[in-house]
This record gives C-alpha cells, sequence and structure tokens, in this order.
C-alpha cells in the first residue's frame, strides 16, 4: 500500500503545471468621434472551472471616454452572467458571475467607449489585477492599445 502511494505521489510530483490562461487586450485603432468595442479576451477556459471574474482596465480619459460594458456575443453572455462596472477617472473596474460555468475561449466582455483624442493621439489598456475565481484559475495578462488614425481622405491639421 505504501508504493502505491508513493507511485501516486511520484506522479503527481512529476505532472506539469496546467499552462496559465492567457487574457488580453488587443491593439485596436480608431478615428476621433469614433465609437470602439474594447474587447477582453481569453485563451480556452476549461470546462467547469470559471464562476466568477474582475479586473480593473487603466487608460487615458484624455484619449477615450469609456461608455458602458458590453456582454452580447460574449462569454459572459452565454453563461448567463451577470456582469457591473465601475468608472472613475482613468479605470474601470469589472466584475462578474453567474450561476454557470464561463468556458471557451474568445471575448469575456467588452467595453465601449468614444474617442476623444485627436489623430495621432494613443493610450495603453492595462489590465490589472485580473482573477478569475479569486485567483484559480491562474492568469497571464498582455495588454493593448488604442491609436487614433487619420480617416481615409481626412488630412492630419
Amino acid at each position: 500500500m505504501k508504493w502505491i502511494v508513493l507511485f501516486v505521489l511520484l506522479v503527481l510530483a512529476l505532472s506539469p503545471a496546467p499552462a496559465a490562461i492567457t487574457v488580453s487586450i488587443p491593439a485596436l485603432t480608431g478615428g476621433p468621434g469614433d465609437t470602439v468595442d474594447i474587447p477582453v479576451m481569453t485563451t480556452l477556459l476549461p470546462d467547469s472551472s470559471v464562476l466568477a471574474c474582475q479586473f480593473t482596465v487603466l487608460y487615458s480619459s484624455s484619449v477615450i471616454t469609456m461608455i458602458s460594458v458590453i456582454t452580447d456575443g460574449t462569454l459572459a453572455n452565454a453563461a448567463g452572467w451577470s456582469v457591473s462596472a465601475n468608472f472613475s477617472g482613468d479605470s474601470v473596474a469589472v466584475g462578474g458571475f453567474g450561476a454557470g460555468f464561463m468556458n471557451g475561449q474568445g471575448p469575456i466582455i467588452k467595453i465601449r467607449c468614444r474617442i476623444r483624442g485627436g489623430v495621432g493621439s494613443t493610450t495603453s489598456l492595462t489590465l490589472r489585477r485580473f482573477t478569475f475565481n479569486a485567483g484559480s484559475p491562474a492568469v497571464s495578462v498582455t495588454n493593448g492599445g488604442l491609436s487614433i488614425l487619420t480617416a481615409v481622405g481626412q488630412e492630419a491639421g
């Protein structure tokens, strides 16, 4: 019996740790006055593992104005989650939970914003304190940004 227990412990010790799930905001572009949906994306979530998430997105309020959080067409909507957001200065804190598990890959939620900066303006979109279920599964974060471009036919002035 001791050998079986030792063997199981050895196998568990040698098994690779599960890879962290990557959560990201892609690089985006738009023009002054445009409304843009910023997706918070995830790689494949394992089934039966995520019942809640929370995070903060930092940005420059001189470049974009956050409007709302959107769940249509996202993993949060598919799981029937309740999602709320607190917009404050240069950040938005988002939290969500559900009775059903979120699984799959793609946008977790989208944050709708209006571009107020001028041509050539940029802002980083930085994820802070992202957690699923208060820390499990593990998350690795990749941040993005938003660049304001001259629309076709416009000249920078």
